[in-house]
């Protein structure tokens, strides 16, 4: 009984998407005769001269000659047909519907009639659609995204492996790839394609694993992927993941050409993959730091010792990524050390602490000031008893931080420049109950070896 007020108002909301479609379709108008903004429902002919319906979103605050970034989605098998609308009825198109004022990028959404497969008769429509799309309206052929969820999702991997120098990102949801994770990983790693996925820890054991496995191995070859794994039963990870506003806010920093500028000749460096990689790193304090399973930890006996860190004996520049997941259990916030090489104690203190501690943010060590706060909504994104994917990077004086995907700092100031090194930080009153893992490096300088020989195994959660 409770949920029947939830699926109601989904009921409501795919009638009114599905009245405005047809109220603006009702003609099937070419794009070049349709102006209106919005969702439009259109056919389109395809080489053997058959009528394929699809939907478009063009949003509504689109300048005159505007070059808009695209995504593509891809509906799951409860959406196919061929009506050309029914595809967007059930999940992305009502997400993008209570935003479609403001919603930043156009949305292209053909309908599947039998498979999402690489090399299927639907895909090459939607491929040769797509093409048409991009030249009718001006759309920024460097700044193409795929989307789609379940069997969409699927065809989500799959498409992207087959054809990734066609994508500046993708986002996979509800599905694991059904090709070779190695053919996989070999062509994501070859284009560095950015990726966040999504899905559910009490989907289906084999797509739950899959997913695991899949990030496990695009790790170990240097590409470091978005994965939000919520913590919920059933199969529909689409309804929180299309409302994610964080994700097309990542979405439209995505393009093929800044990734391959970015990138380019170095991968991410998983660090702390096995316990000699702790020699990688100096222990300061009176922490005994530890590496079992994959996770790190750091035990402190005495409450009134002092804290430990772990500091990385590299030399990360003046231009670097350090990502890592870190679960957070009892009070645990997180505390990061930039130590300055060129003006030793002129050091930076970054904390990162959850709503119900206070505000986090970057102090400046040796003058105790402030130099910037962190924003409310990252600070959400931040749990407890899970693991939170953290993000840090450095570029240009310009200190930006993560967490979950969700921006949670960025600033530029005159004191992030010169060379550094990275420090975890540990207080007794939570080390004990904190751990990190997937600690990993990408710097200018970061040579990546290539490896995918990632046992299959269960991920903690």
């Amino acid at each position: 009984m409770r949920n029947r007020p939830i699926a109601l108002l989904a009921s409501i909301v795919a009638t009114v998407v599905a009245l405005n479609l047809y109220f603006a379709s009702s003609s099937w108008e070419t794009p070049s005769q349709q102006t209106r903004r919005g969702f439009t429902a259109h056919r389109y002919t395809v080489s053997d001269g058959e009528d394929y319906g699809y939907v478009l979103f063009e949003p509504h605050q689109r300048l005159p000659d505007e070059q808009l970034p695209l995504l593509l989605f891809l509906n799951g098998v409860g959406e196919n047909g061929t009506d050309g609308v029914f595809q967007i009825s059930n999940n992305f198109g009502i997400a993008i519907w209570e935003t479609k004022r403001n919603f930043p990028m156009m949305c292209l959404a053909p309908q599947c009639r039998d498979n999402w497969g690489p090399h299927s008769p639907d895909t090459q429509r939607a491929l040769a659609l797509l093409d048409w799309i991009i030249d009718e309206h001006n759309v920024d052929a460097d700044r193409i995204y795929l989307t789609g969820v379940s069997s969409g999702g699927q065809g989500t991997w799959d498409i992207a492996a087959a054809y990734p120098d066609r994508f500046a990102a993708i986002v996979p949801i509800a599905a694991t790839c059904s090709m070779d994770q190695e053919t996989v990983v070999d062509a994501f790693v070859r284009r560095r394609l950015p990726i966040w996925s999504f899905y559910n820890d009490g989907d289906e054991a084999e797509l739950v694993e899959g997913n695991r496995t899949l990030r496990e191995r695009l790790l170990a070859a240097g590409l470091s992927p978005l994965m939000t794994e919520y913590h919920q039963q059933g199969h529909n990870a689409w309804s929180a993941g299309y409302r994610t506003a964080a994700l097309y806010d990542w979405l439209s920093h995505q393009s093929r050409s800044n990734t391959r500028r970015m990138y380019s000749g170095s991968g991410f460096r998983w660090l702390l993959r096995d316990a000699s990689g702790l020699d990688d790193w100096e222990q300061q304090g009176d922490g005994n730091w530890t590496l079992t399973d994959g996770q790190l930890r750091c035990e402190i006996d005495e409450l009134a010792a002092e804290d430990g860190r772990l500091v990385l004996k590299t030399e990360l520049g003046d231009e670097f990524e350090f990502h890592f997941d870190f679960r957070a259990a009892g009070g645990a916030d997180i505390v990061l050390s930039l130590d300055s090489i060129d003006a030793p104690g002129d050091d930076l203190i970054v904390a990162i602490d959850r709503p119900e501690h206070g505000t986090g943010g970057v102090v400046h060590e040796p003058s105790g000031q402030l130099i910037g706060s962190t924003s409310p909504l990252g600070q959400r994104a931040f749990t407890a008893d899970r693991w939170n994917d953290v993000r840090l990077s450095l570029r240009k004086r310009q200190l930006q931080i993560s967490v979950n995907g969700v921006p949670y700092y960025d600033a530029q100031d005159p004191r992030f420049a010169g060379r550094r090194r990275i420090g975890l930080q540990a207080s007794p009153d939570d080390a004990n109950a904190s751990a990190w893992r997937y600690v990993r490096l990408w710097t200018r300088n970061t040579s990546t070896t290539r490896d995918t020989s990632v046992a299959t195994r269960g991920v903690d959660r």
